[in-house]
C-alpha cells in the first residue's frame, strides 16, 4: 500500500501541497485531477523523492520513504515517474532507451518487444529519439517506465501528446497490463474521461488541498461540493423548493440545493401529465446527444441532455421530467 499522511510542501511561503493524506491499495490505479497550479505534479515529485516534504509522512508497504529527518533517495524507492517533459536520451534509438535501466537487457528483449507492440511503436525500434514526434516520444517514455516493472508507477499527463483515436486504443491495453503487473499506479491528468476509465480512486486537488477522493461513480454522482460537481461536467444546482413544486413526489428540502446532472432529465411531450413544459433557449448538437438550455414558466433555467436522433430546435416547447431513478444529492456550498 502507498500511504501518505499530511504530506505538505511550501515554496516561497505558498502551500503547494497542503497536508494531503490518502491510501492506495497494492495494485490499484488512481488519478489525481485538478486545475493548473493545484499541486498535482508536486505531489508526484514528492512521492518519487524529487521534492522533499516540509511535513508529513510517506510509506510504501512497511517502509517509510519520507518523514522529518528521513528521505529515501529516488533510485531506491522502486518507483518510476513518467514526466510531462520526457527524460529520454535523444542520441540513442528507441531500443537502447528502453534497455537503459534493465538489469538484463538481452534476456528481457522479448519483454521490451512486447511493450513496443503494446504501445504501437515497434516499427520505431531502431529510430533515434530526436527523430520522433512528441506523441511517439511520449509512448517511448511510457514503455521505458513499464519495462523496469516498478512497484509504483507515477504518470504526469501521460497521453497529452497522443491523438484521440490512438489514445482510445491504448487505454484498454494499458489498463490490462497494469493489472497483469500488479502495479500500483497514480496518474496526474486533467482529462475526466481518462480518469473515469483508469481509476479505482479519483483524487481531486484545488489550491494544494485534496478536496475530494472517492471511486469514480461517487465523485460524479455525490461530489464533495458544488465546485467538484462542476469540475466533472455540466451540473444544475436546483433549490429544493423549486423541485418540490415541479416534482412533488421527490423528497426535496426547501432551502437546500441539489445536484441534478443534465442527463438526469427525460424529454417528451410538454402537454403530458408527467412532464413539465419548458421553452428551449439554446441547443448544442453533439451527434449522440444534444445539450439544451431551457426556461421554465417561473423563469428558472436548467441544463438538459437529450438523445441525438430527434432534433430539437431553439424556440420550441419541450416537456422535461426527472428520471424516476434519480437519487438527489444535496450540494453543501455555492458553485
Amino acid at each position: 500500500m502507498l500511504k501518505a499522511k499530511e504530506l505538505t510542501r511550501t515554496v516561497r511561503r505558498r502551500r503547494i501541497v497542503d497536508a494531503i493524506s490518502f491510501e492506495l491499495p497494492e495494485g490499484s490505479t488512481a488519478t489525481v485531477l485538478g486545475p493548473s497550479g493545484s499541486g498535482k505534479t508536486t505531489l508526484l515529485r514528492m512521492i518519487m523523492g524529487l521534492d522533499l516534504p516540509d511535513a508529513g509522512e510517506l510509506h510504501l508497504g512497511e517502509r517509510c520513504l519520507a518523514r522529518t529527518g528521513l528521505h529515501v533517495p529516488p533510485e531506491t524507492r522502486d518507483i518510476s515517474l513518467v514526466f510531462q517533459e520526457f527524460t529520454l536520451f535523444p542520441n540513442l534509438d528507441v531500443a537502447d532507451n528502453l534497455a537503459f535501466g534493465l538489469k538484463r537487457p538481452h534476456a528481457e528483449q522479448r519483454h521490451v518487444d512486447d511493450l513496443l507492440e503494446l504501445l504501437e511503436i515497434a516499427h520505431l525500434k531502431h529510430r533515434r529519439i530526436d527523430r520522433l514526434s512528441g506523441g511517439e516520444q511520449q509512448r517511448v517514455a511510457l514503455a521505458r517506465a513499464l519495462a523496469v516493472k516498478p512497484r509504483v508507477l507515477l504518470m504526469d499527463e501521460p497521453f497529452s501528446n497522443i491523438d484521440n483515436m490512438l489514445r482510445e486504443r491504448l487505454y484498454g491495453r494499458l489498463r490490462a497490463r497494469l493489472a497483469e503487473y500488479g502495479m500500483t499506479t497514480l496518474i496526474a491528468t486533467h482529462d475526466h474521461k481518462e480518469a473515469f476509465f483508469f481509476s479505482d480512486l479519483i483524487m481531486v486537488m484545488k489550491d494544494g488541498a485534496l478536496i475530494d477522493h472517492n471511486p469514480p461513480q461517487l465523485i460524479y454522482e455525490r461530489p464533495a461540493n458544488a465546485w467538484v460537481a462542476a469540475f466533472f461536467g455540466d451540473a444544475n444546482a436546483v433549490e429544493g423548493g423549486l423541485l418540490a413544486t415541479l416534482w412533488p413526489t421527490g423528497d426535496w428540502q426547501p432551502g437546500t440545493r441539489y445536484l441534478v446532472r443534465p442527463e438526469a432529465f427525460d424529454t417528451g411531450d410538454p402537454d403530458a401529465a408527467d412532464f413539465v413544459a419548458a421553452r428551449v433557449d439554446n441547443v448544442v448538437y453533439y451527434g449522440a446527444h444534444q445539450d439544451l438550455a431551457v426556461s421554465l414558466a417561473g423563469g428558472a433555467t436548467l441544463k438538459v441532455r437529450a438523445p441525438g436522433p430527434r432534433r430539437i430546435t431553439a424556440g420550441e416547447r419541450v416537456g422535461i421530467r426527472l428520471h424516476p431513478a434519480l437519487d438527489p444529492h444535496p450540494l453543501p456550498d455555492p458553485a
